[in-house]
């Protein structure tokens, strides 16, 4: 024996462990802790009672079992085949062969065969009885049940506490009659169907009964699985579905406090003085962490609801197989990935795998091709960007691509005026050199965890110190907290403050009326704002810098209120140069046509009021001297008239040509 701790091993399917601490009785593979020495553990410790007809009356225990009726009986068994050999025995000390010394050795051993029979059968009676003692005091919970809290069945204290004084005292007397048996080396042989080994290890701290009768006895030290631990378990692995239980150590040496462990091979790992909550077949999680779902893994700070889920440090993952691996990251939906640290995946499928960044999108695979397609979803509702990190919604983007074309027309419309004007001006000026030559002008109350408070109407608050104290909100995580009416705050530390607001993320705020503030310290403080961004502290400048994160995966804004992307706004510029380019090039046509227009109706008025003109002048003078230069002023005339024209429309032409080009 080692720290006066002995397990006995019934069949193989019922196993009695008594120490002068604590009594373990499993039958079925269904585990039973029954205090002895310290029947009451301190106040607000942690108790863990599951066991047939198991019963507790302390804070924050658990209590759980069946009826264990088939132990009795077995030991009624073993006590009547140990009586059996027992009297075998006698009858041949009663009836000696002879007095030889190989005689009186055989009657020796016989004897003390004989003695041990005894031990064990007095010990198996004590053990019976013990049994039925537990037995009549208790109140046993129906199969299935689950009893947590303050007195999870109807045991009276004072039966509970007469039960463990005399309980205490059989199992003693059951102590004291079992060093003589397990000190000593030896082997006992009934019969064929009931052979009893008992054999004591090298290190005399292990002594095994085995037969093969459902009844044996089994002293195993502890902290190994499967037996009390009295020095560094501080972790449990409840298993109820099955039936099951485990229990498993981190090796820091110190017990942990408010742990809720709920499902075959569930295991929470934490600190002394920290809290953590894990429900689901093989779920594990870490301190200050929530995992709820099979297989689902959250580590120190982690938030993980779903089967498959994984949520690393102060990240959270919602929806099956989701996984937020990232530093304070979010993935929410049906396989969901968020690995860059402050990073946000939304919906299904979709994958955040930079740092800062938001994805609505990803990538899903193609049946067809057998290869991964990029996917994209439209972001709706999305209000007027105002600040220079905000997104824009494609009414944003249509009138920016609008107030661009109009502002390329007006600049088109002034230069086209401008060009018109100043070559409307130079053919003036070059035609009024041809006229000087002559004359012209021209935006029910549910709670689970450590000081959780849900205190609005129809409100939940899960997670250790959350708080849900709006009508209809929901607070999820380590100290959440969800004040505004119908607002939702998820992960370590998130506010929702604001009514309809929504704050997803470790620290993040939505204060403003129906904002939402997404990913770690986004802060939301608008009405009708959504965040993916905020503020974080620069402890080498010792104040708050601001941050932004990339909102990618965002498809085609389809509506006046859509958000626009890169590209869209890309294709708006382009498109945008293009018909500016296409108007100017047009205003350029017609003016230059009209140019040419302008100056060939000039000219030619120019041209034939210098020869009316000329004509004039020559019929005047030719009546002077009409007679005796005639000849000369028709051939004078003539020529000027002729040269004059020639100049005037080859000027006219040259200049128009030089404007055209």
């Amino acid at each position: 024996m080692r720290g006066n701790i002995i397990k006995i091993v019934v069949g193989g399917s019922v196993i009695v462990s008594v120490s002068l601490t604590s009594v373990t009785v499993c039958a079925d593979e269904t585990k039973v802790d029954i205090p002895l020495m310290q029947p009451t553990p301190a106040p607000g410790m942690p108790h863990t009672v599951i066991y047939s007809y198991s019963s507790t009356r302390l804070n924050n225990a658990v209590a759980a079992g069946q009826a264990a009726g088939a132990l009795i009986p077995d030991i009624e068994d073993r006590i009547a085949k140990l009586t059996q050999a027992y009297n075998e025995l006698d009858t041949q000390l009663s009836n000696p062969v002879n007095s030889s010394p190989n005689s009186q050795t055989i009657s020796k051993a016989a004897i003390d065969t004989k003695a041990l029979i005894s031990t064990e059968i007095e010990n198996l009676t004590q053990l019976k009885t013990a049994a039925e003692v537990y037995k009549a005091v208790t109140t046993p919970i129906p199969p299935g049940s689950i009893s947590t809290g303050k007195l999870s069945n109807n045991t009276d204290p004072g039966d509970f506490q007469r039960a463990s004084e005399r309980l205490k005292l059989i199992m003693t007397n059951a102590i004291q009659n079992a060093d003589s048996l397990i000190n000593s080396s030896t082997m006992i042989k009934t019969n064929a169907s009931g052979e009893i080994n008992v054999t004591k290890t090298a290190d005399t701290t292990s002594t095994y009964f085995n037969g093969e009768i459902n009844t044996s006895v089994n002293v195993t030290t502890a902290n190994t699985v499967g037996a009390i631990s009295t020095e560094k378990t501080t972790a449990v692995i409840t298993g109820l579905g099955s039936g099951t239980v485990n229990a498993t150590s981190n090796g820091e040496g110190q017990a942990p406090s408010n742990v809720i462990a709920v499902g075959n091979d569930t295991l929470a790992s934490v600190k002394d003085g920290e809290s953590a909550i894990v429900i689901g077949d093989n779920a594990h999680v870490e301190n200050s962490s929530i995992g709820i779902g099979r297989m689902a893994i959250a580590t120190e700070g982690g938030l993980a609801l779903g089967d498959g889920t994984n949520a690393g440090d102060s990240a959270i993952a919602i929806g099956t197989s989701s996984s937020a691996t990232g530093q304070a990251s979010v993935a929410t939906g049906l396989f969901s990935k968020a690995t860059g640290a402050n990073s946000v995946a939304l919906g299904a499928n979709s994958v955040a795998d930079k740092d800062n960044d938001v994805s609505i999108g990803g990538k899903i695979l193609n049946k067809v091709t057998g290869l991964w397609d990029d996917f994209t979803r439209t972001l709706s509702g999305v209000t007027d960007g105002t600040d220079a990190h905000d997104a824009v919604n494609k009414g944003q983007l249509d009138t920016a691509k609008t107030d661009a074309i109009d502002a390329a027309k007006g600049y088109t419309d002034t230069a086209k005026t401008a060009a018109v004007n100043e070559a409307n001006q130079h053919t003036n000026s070059e035609i009024q050199k041809v006229l000087d030559k002559g004359s012209a002008t021209v935006a029910d109350a549910f709670s689970i965890g450590k000081d959780a408070q849900a205190t609005g109407a129809a409100s939940t608050a899960t997670g250790v110190n959350s708080q849900a104290t709006g009508d209809e909100s929901t607070a999820i995580g380590i100290k959440a907290r969800a004040s505004g009416e119908l607002s939702v705050g998820t992960g370590a530390g998130a506010s929702a403050e604001g009514m309809y607001s929504t704050a997803i993320g470790a620290i993040s705020e939505a204060t403003g009326a129906n904002s939402v503030a997404l990913g770690a310290n986004s802060v939301a403080e608008k009405d009708n704002d959504v965040s993916i961004g905020g503020k974080i502290w620069n402890a080498v400048t010792s104040s708050f810098d601001d941050f932004t994160r990339t909102l990618s995966g965002l498809a085609d804004g389809t509506d006046a209120h859509d958000a626009v992307n890169k590209g869209q706004l890309d294709t708006a510029k382009t498109d945008a140069i293009d018909a500016a380019k296409g108007y100017t090039d047009t205003a350029k046509t017609e003016a230059v046509t009209e140019a040419k227009g302008y100056t060939d109706t000039t000219a030619n008025a120019a041209k034939t009021a210098a020869v009316t003109e000329a004509k004039g002048y020559t019929d005047t003078t030719a009546n002077a001297a009409k007679t005796a230069a005639v000849t000369e002023a028709k051939g004078y005339t003539d020529t000027t008239a002729n040269a004059a024209k020639t100049a005037a429309v080859t000027e006219a032409k040259g200049y128009t040509d030089t404007a055209k080009t």
